[in-house]
């Protein structure tokens, strides 16, 4: 640059190049031969061309064949138009096509072109770049989190968008959450996908701010920053972004090489990722309360029957031992008959309340439908006891008979207990079992409990 081409510019004229290069959007200009005449930074990193290969090149020797026709006549209708007399009907509208990059990546772009060719500083034409794979990494992100793992599959096209070139960086996902519990969702580096497991502290960017900022490595603790240094690591990238119960935090951190050339390109790309980030949290937020109502009694706040499916599939992954308690409440009916619903609601949410409390912390407490209750004992450390399952249908019968108020009126219930002691078995065998011994405890009067016949030994 030289003062008579560019007589508006201050004395230092890399004032501009400088505020140009920290510009995230790629700025192209073209002369009226078509060579390229200047290419800030976010334009080299994206193409992954350098100043002395970039500067000087034909712009159409870049372009995919297939779009060189469009491209063409674009560049045309530009070239002919006066800067004051474009519209936004005319060439200035953006144009979509293919670059072919420096290392054979093809890359969609959309561009619009500014004619700048009277202006004695710039005399070119001035194209405002964006990178269309923006677009793709959406629907990629969207088709992910509407997957059955909404995180790991929404996370995945953006860390692998990040670790390519031209950004280069390793990247993981950790997904931390309120109660200090914290995992790495996907990564494309070990390295980084290891660093919570080289701190005293399970998640080293827990007391970090969710906003996109660098930290230096010697900000980090000794033995995260020296890992980081091994792997040749220099800077340490990192965003997140909350669920909105703020019980959940993605947070994204990614490392740059020692020699990497750019702080302000991650900057920016750690910026869109957040964005993205912000998006996946909520729908897995959204997801898990779906999730969550879909398989809880509305009435009592218990688990349904889906709710104890999925429960008992958790339960039996930790212990071989179970046994399932199948209960149906005793003179219930007449209380919708004679008091009405209300009454008829408020027993089953008492009824619920005292089984909670009734039963050991680790047992579980469904309401299947109706009057019928379904509670899993479980037992880690051995096979439980026949006389330890009665003792605890005892007690629950006892308490399930204690009188209910109602707007001072006194409301007496009962219960049945079926019982079936269970090994490895599916769920549904083990409640068919306790059902049908819950009825010959039913038949022979109520208020007590029955053993399925092969399990009572």
């Amino acid at each position: 640059m030289t003062e008579a081409r560019h007589p508006r510019l201050p004395q230092d004229p890399r004032f501009y190049e400088t505020v140009l290069d920290l510009v995230p959007t790629p700025v192209l200009v073209v002369n009226a031969d078509g060579t390229v005449s200047y290419g800030n930074q976010a334009l080299l990193e994206l193409s992954g061309w350098t100043l002395d290969d970039g500067i000087g090149m034909q712009m159409l020797d870049a372009v995919h064949p297939d779009d060189l026709p469009s491209v063409m006549e674009a560049y045309q209708g530009v070239a002919s138009a006066s800067a004051n007399d474009a519209t936004t009907n005319g060439p200035w509208l953006p144009i979509r096509f293919r670059i072919i990059a420096r290392d054979g990546r093809i890359i969609p772009m959309e561009a619009t072109g500014v004619n700048a060719l009277g202006d004695g500083a710039v005399d070119g034409i001035v194209y405002h770049v964006r990178n269309c794979r923006d677009d793709e990494l959406l629907a990629e992100v969207f088709a992910g989190v509407a997957s059955h793992d909404p995180v790991a599959q929404g996370c995945a096209p953006l860390v692998e968008r990040l670790a390519l070139p031209p950004h280069a960086m390793a990247v993981a996902v950790f997904e931390q959450h309120a109660n200090g519990t914290a995992r790495c969702v996907v990564a494309s580096d070990d390295v980084v996908a290891k660093l919570p497991a080289t701190t005293v502290s399970p998640v080293p960017w827990a007391g970090l701010s969710t906003e996109p900022a660098r930290t230096e490595l010697d900000m980090l603790p000794a033995d995260v920053a020296a890992t980081l240094r091994e792997a040749g690591f220099g800077s340490v990238f990192h965003a997140g972004a909350h669920s909105p119960d703020f019980d959940m935090t993605l947070r994204l951190v990614a490392c740059t090489s020692v020699d990497h050339p750019s702080v302000q390109g991650p900057i920016s790309q750690i910026t869109q990722a957040r964005e993205l980030l912000s998006l996946i949290a909520t729908k897995a937020h959204n997801d898990r309360t779906i999730a969550s109502n879909a398989m809880r009694d509305d009435l009592t706040g218990l688990p349904n029957r889906l709710g104890l499916s999925h429960r008992f599939d958790r339960i039996m992954a930790t212990t071989d031992d179970c046994a399932v308690m199948f209960i149906d409440i005793d003179r219930f009916k007449p209380i919708n008959d004679v008091y009405g619903h209300a009454a008829g609601d408020h027993v089953l949410a008492t009824i619920a309340d005292r089984l909670v409390r009734a039963v050991r912390p680790d047992d579980f407490v469904s309401r299947i439908g109706g009057d019928e209750f379904v509670v899993v004992l479980t037992d880690a450390a051995g096979r439980l006891a026949n006389t330890t399952v009665r003792q605890l249908a005892d007690r629950i019968i006892a308490v399930l008979s204690e009188p209910i108020g109602y707007e001072g009126q006194t409301i007496e219930v009962g219960a049945s207990v079926g019982i079936a002691l269970g090994h490895h078995r599916n769920l549904e065998e083990l409640i068919a079992k306790a059902d049908g011994a819950m009825y010959r405890a039913k038949r022979a009067g109520g208020d007590r409990h029955h053993v399925s016949i092969d399990s009572a030994a």
